[in-house]
């Protein structure tokens, strides 16, 4: 008796699906593409130091060459590191001789 060609597609499907190799994923699919995560960090840096024409400028480098980090996305929208206020400044108190000739002008 001789075996039907749709017997046997059915047995190397069947083969094929039982094999291991389809239940591993292979590492290329999460690699990540060279020089995003520098110009990432280069974006946050900038951001960091309140040169948004920069950090805009890396960020949008890091999407170009891959369109879907959300560490770049977030960043670019609002996200990231932003900078921290500055303390408002006050004049440091005077020093005893300066407030004595302040008077002695007066």
């Amino acid at each position: 008796m001789s075996c039907a060609p749709t017997d046997f597609r059915r047995a190397a499907l069947r083969a094929l699906l039982a094999s291991p190799a389809l239940l591993t994923v292979p590492d290329v699919a999460f690699a990540e593409v060279p020089g995003v995560k520098e110009l990432v960090a280069q974006g946050l840096y900038w951001k960091s130091k309140g040169r948004q024409d920069l950090a805009e400028q890396a960020l949008r480098r890091a999407l170009a060459l891959d369109p879907g980090n959300a560490q770049a996305r977030q960043a670019l929208h609002g996200g990231g590191s932003t900078p921290a206020p500055a303390p408002a400044r006050t004049n440091p108190p005077a020093h005893p001789a300066d407030q004595a000739l302040a008077t002695k002008a007066a």
